[in-house]
């Protein structure tokens, strides 16, 4: 088969249990690929450079070599938080304390081995943003939209980052003191990796 493209793609999926022995189910797509060189091997075709594979198009998004690290401008007086990404889909820091309009400078680093954002979203949402994120999978753009669905309960995103990268946030929190989670929403994450801005 030599015209066949040497992609790796993996579904897994896992019933775990975290370290409080809460049990959850998620999905991993394609990590193996990531951050490793093509593979190579006899009857394979070489990689082509060209076009958009199954993955780049749902996974890696085309990088643009202008991209920008940071969304949104900065804020006068606002205060750095800095959250990385660990591995067994974690978030270093699960709770944010905050004021209400505040304005905030949100970090992520990733440096864990696959694929992660952060997306804040409005109170008792974290299920429905979660379930539409996964239904984004057929969904070819779903890397440029760094699956983040087009729902009301998104109010901010960090986009999907892949190992080693690192994306800044600039925003104000909710004027209105409450719970506002925030979520990974690549395929399967969301489960596991969730944390809270707390306004107050």
């Amino acid at each position: 088969m030599p015209d066949l493209e040497p992609i790796m793609q993996l579904h897994i999926r896992m019933h775990m249990q975290d370290i409080d022995c809460t049990k959850f189910k998620t999905d991993l797509f394609c990590s193996p690929m990531l951050p490793d060189a093509d593979f190579t091997a006899k009857g394979l075709a070489k990689p082509r450079k060209d076009k958009l594979s199954f993955v780049s198009l749902r996974v890696a998004r085309k990088e643009s070599k202008d991209k920008l690290n940071y969304t949104g401008n900065t804020i006068e007086g606002e205060r750095e938080i800095q959250i990385d990404t660990i591995s067994g889909l974690k978030y270093s820091k699960t709770l944010i304390e905050a004021k209400p309009n505040e304005a905030l400078l949100l970090k992520l680093k990733n440096i864990d081995a696959m694929p992660h954002n952060l997306v804040i979203i409005q109170p008792g949402s974290a299920k429905k943003v979660g379930e539409a994120s996964f239904k984004m999978i057929s969904d070819p753009k779903a890397g440029e939209k760094n699956y983040a669905p087009d729902l009301n309960e998104v109010l901010h995103i960090i986009p999907v980052i892949e190992p080693g990268k690192s994306h800044a946030l600039h925003f104000r929190t909710p004027s209105k003191p409450r719970d506002y989670p925030y979520i990974c929403t690549f395929p399967g994450h969301w489960m596991a990796m969730q944390g809270i801005l707390r306004v107050k």
